[in-house]
């Protein structure tokens, strides 16, 4: 696997692994920071894309777990709906790691044209 995608939101979750594994891309999907978490320790990740408002650990903290413990990866993190200017939470995630942001919702394009700069063409199309 070569990208994670973590949100809370069932339906971004499923929206985006189809769109990514449409593209050609190997996606795993995690409804929580705490669940990437463990699922880092046992893959290997190019890309972790990662909502920031989440229950229990929010994305900024996953941002901080994952330039500690594998700095080499890179972060696409994106935000929404929240009770604050979701632009100051991608600010924030930018300062902390964060190669790329988007604000939800994102247009298809946007995506595919920020993963595509992170990771390359997905295997098999370049």
């Amino acid at each position: 696997m070569s990208i994670l995608v973590v949100d809370d939101e069932p339906s971004i979750l499923t929206m985006t692994r189809k769109l990514l594994e449409s593209k050609g891309y190997h996606v795993a999907v995690s409804p929580s920071a705490r669940d990437a978490q463990v699922m880092m320790g046992e893959v290997s990740f190019q890309l972790v894309m990662t909502d920031i408002v989440m229950p229990d650990i929010d994305g900024l903290e996953l941002i901080k777990w994952i330039r500690e413990h594998h700095p080499q990866t890179k972060i696409l993190a994106f935000s929404g709906n929240s009770l604050l200017d979701p632009g100051n939470y991608l600010h924030i995630a930018g300062v902390m790691g964060a190669v790329r942001t988007l604000r939800k919702p994102f247009e298809t394009a946007a995506l595919l044209s920020a993963v595509k700069a992170l990771v390359g063409d997905p295997p098999g199309n370049q």
